[in-house]
């Protein structure tokens, strides 16, 4: 098993959300910690079975019903709009009835749901620019919490706008020209999530930095 530059990145994302968790304990640690580590023992199960695609493949797409919650979550949790709130956790309903549909009728449970992957990313292209749009008009916003924020739902945001269109052709282009097509999906997705578990290190940097700066002398 190789490890390659992104799966460098999901390491030192986990590794240094978790130094931040020890140091300087928030709930935005206590979230991502977790979660970090579970990629990133996805991506090394999916690498050890690589051939086996009865465990490959609905473990990816179980996988991407937990991305989904997990973003959403966070989210809303930095919302300070109660009826987005509330919107968005219609919204997880609805995913989760989707989700259910597409993995267990539709498309099955041994093929890559990308049905299910197309709308998880559009809502959370969608959920990631409300969010944005209520911070930019929200005067009460903590600019030091939400400076670290940015780098989060930024780089959630430039990661699912970057895959929703080949996730949404995966199934027509990789039947005209499933080589190449591979190729080209591979290439941006493998470069938008070293740039997404990149940002995430960043904002982890800087949230620590500012927690640093709240409690030096003046």
């Amino acid at each position: 098993m190789t490890f390659h530059i992104v799966n460098w990145a999901e390491l030192v994302a986990s590794v240094v959300a978790t130094i931040c968790l020890i140091i300087k304990p928030s709930r935005l640690n206590k979230m991502f910690v977790p979660f970090l580590w579970l990629t990133l023992c996805v991506e090394i199960t999916g690498k050890l079975t690589s051939s086996i695609i009865e465990v490959k493949y609905p473990m990816y797409n179980i996988f991407i019903l937990v991305e989904f919650l997990f973003y959403i979550y966070y989210l809303s949790g930095i919302s300070p709009n109660i009826k987005i709130q509330k919107t968005f956790r219609w919204v997880v309903t609805c995913f989760i009835l989707l989700f259910l549909y597409n993995f267990l009728l539709l498309q099955g449970t041994i093929v890559y749901n990308t049905y299910t992957s197309s709308i998880s990313a559009l809502m959370l292209v969608i959920a990631c620019l409300i969010i944005l749009w209520n911070i930019s008009f929200n005067q009460n916003s903590n600019i030091q919490f939400y400076s670290s924020a940015l780098f989060f739902v930024g780089s959630i945001l430039v990661y699912n706008a970057g895959n929703l269109v080949p996730d949404s052709f995966f199934n027509y282009l990789g039947t005209k020209n499933p080589t190449a097509f591979v190729r080209l999906y591979l290439l941006i997705n493998y470069n938008l999530n070293v740039l997404l578990y990149g940002c995430f290190t960043v904002g982890f940097l800087v949230e620590l930095h500012s927690r640093n700066a709240n409690k030096s002398p003046r």
